[in-house]
């Protein structure tokens, strides 16, 4: 025993370190495996967290889904509808229309004849390439005529083909066809701006270009000096050549030069 307490007595203090060092070692060991359940447990929740995520996309996705099939579903079914409406058999139609005939009478029948040789004359139109047009406004050409060969579009700054004429004038002075015609259609073309095209018959179609407030419309007869609009300002294709009237004449959809029929 005496023995002992002389050992500790020599050797206390290593025993003291060596016991605090182990003491030290196991509280490392502790806290490293609390820290390691404590990241454990973080990317265990970030880890739910990206799956809530996840669920929660692919919950909006399948709801834009079947918004969208049911907006599809809809829009098939409105059209089903519509084109499902029940229309009147031609031979009903045309029951209806005799029955109308034979009750109004003779006058209804004289009338008929009237509209009808009325269409036939509308059909007649005959363009005498014989009688010259007369110009649809008085001025000098600044681009003429030209499908074989390429023109100098100024504004453009550009080598093209020109499939009618362009006839220098003043902003405001009124357009006539030249020529008696059907106005085939009034509209806005590229580069060309407000456009009448008349049919002048026999396969042959003028188009009057860079028009404002148009007089005519769609299916109506007119006379050489009929007025159908007004020159325009210059489209944006055409600001440095100034105002001017775009003339074009096509035979069988084919462009013509215009000043062969020009007097």
């Amino acid at each position: 025993m005496e023995d002992f307490l002389a050992f500790i007595k020599r050797n206390g203090y290593y025993l003291m370190l060596a016991v605090g060092v182990i003491a030290l070692g196991a509280l490392v060991v502790s806290y490293n495996r609390k820290m390691e359940l404590t990241d454990k447990v973080m990317d265990l929740q970030e880890d739910q967290e990206k799956i809530q995520l996840v669920q929660e996309e692919e919950e909006v996705l399948l709801s834009e889904d079947r918004n969208t099939e049911e907006d599809s579903q809809q829009e098939v079914i409105s059209n089903n509808v519509e084109l499902d409406v029940p229309s009147a058999p031609a031979d009903q139609k045309n029951e209806t229309m005799n029955v109308t005939q034979e009750e109004t009478g003779e006058q209804t029948t004289g009338e008929t004849s009237t509209g009808d040789a009325t269409t036939e004359k509308k059909e007649e139109l005959h363009f005498d390439t014989n009688n010259p047009m007369t110009w649809p406004v008085v001025g000098n050409v600044i681009l003429p005529f030209s499908m074989d060969a390429t023109v100098y579009y100024v504004t453009l700054d550009q080598y093209k083909t020109n499939p009618g004429i362009l006839i220098q004038t003043i902003e405001g002075t009124e357009v006539s066809p030249g020529a008696e015609g059907e106005v085939i259609s009034v509209q806005e073309e590229s580069g060309y701006g407000m456009v009448v095209t008349l049919d002048l018959g026999d396969g042959y179609v003028a188009k009057y270009g860079q028009l404002k407030d148009v007089r005519v419309e769609e299916g109506q007869r007119v006379s050489a000096n009929t007025v159908i609009g007004l020159a325009a300002s210059p489209s944006s294709f055409f600001k440095k050549e100034g105002c001017h009237i775009f003339f074009q004449i096509n035979k069988d959809e084919v462009p013509q030069n215009p000043m062969e029929y020009l007097e």
